[in-house]
């Protein structure tokens, strides 16, 4: 699907790659009043043509989108990021989950904070500046981020997670909970996953991290 803004003039190709009705619905009436902006829609990105690649001077992606390109057509991604601008499209709750993302944009766009100030984004995406909302330090750190997260975790979850603050390997957390070890290991790779931790190690500098700040315990 292509779109056309503008009589004349010289024309900036915005190739868009997000799924999400809504979330592409606000997006396209956001860039229907960019002047001179020439605008395709995509559902997969691995179906874009290098033709298309080689016009492309701004791709906004859904963060979901481009792993998955990187992660099946990296020679594809390699090309885009080489001649478009790259905007990784998120909403803040989803911070964590695409942290292994927003390496491989230029600039952000906060679908539910900073989607007002999208012609901002493209701009700065050329210089690649960021346009961080305020709200994203203030409310939205990492911590806190996962302290929600922590909320959602079963009570065998947040006992492991305990755990993992004391340093204790699976065979202790076993122990502890009273469940095989194959059974403690599954829970640990559960919570490193929930929680978006690389490691057993983060897990455990979060949790002790928590104590030290004098912070309501999150197993309360």
């Amino acid at each position: 699907m292509r779109l056309t803004n503008g009589a004349e003039g010289t024309f900036a190709r915005v190739l868009v790659a997000v799924n999400d009705g809504p979330q592409r619905r606000d997006l396209l009436l956001l860039l229907k009043q960019i002047s001179n902006l020439e605008i395709d829609i995509v559902d997969d990105l691995s179906m874009v043509s290098p033709n298309d690649i080689r016009r492309t001077d701004f791709l906004i992606a859904w963060y979901a989108s481009l792993q998955k390109l990187r992660e099946s057509g990296a020679n594809a991604y390699v090309q885009i990021s080489r001649r478009a601008r790259v905007i990784v499209a998120l909403t803040s709750d989803r911070l964590l989950e695409a942290a292994g993302t927003l390496h491989l944009a230029d600039s952000w766009l906060f679908t539910d904070l900073t989607l007002r100030h999208l012609p901002d984004v493209i701009q700065l995406s050329k210089s690649g500046y960021t346009l961080m909302p305020p709200e994203l330090g203030a409310t939205f750190g990492l911590d806190e981020l996962r302290l929600n997260l922590v909320r959602r975790l079963s009570s065998s979850e947040l006992r492991v997670l305990e755990e993992l603050s004391l340093g204790h390997r699976n065979r202790d957390i076993a122990r502890a909970l009273g469940v095989s070890e194959a059974q403690a290991k599954s829970l640990v790779r559960s919570v490193l996953g929930k929680l978006h931790f690389r490691n057993r190690t983060e897990a455990g500098v979060f949790m002790a991290r928590q104590h030290w700040r004098g912070d309501e315990a999150p197993l309360n």
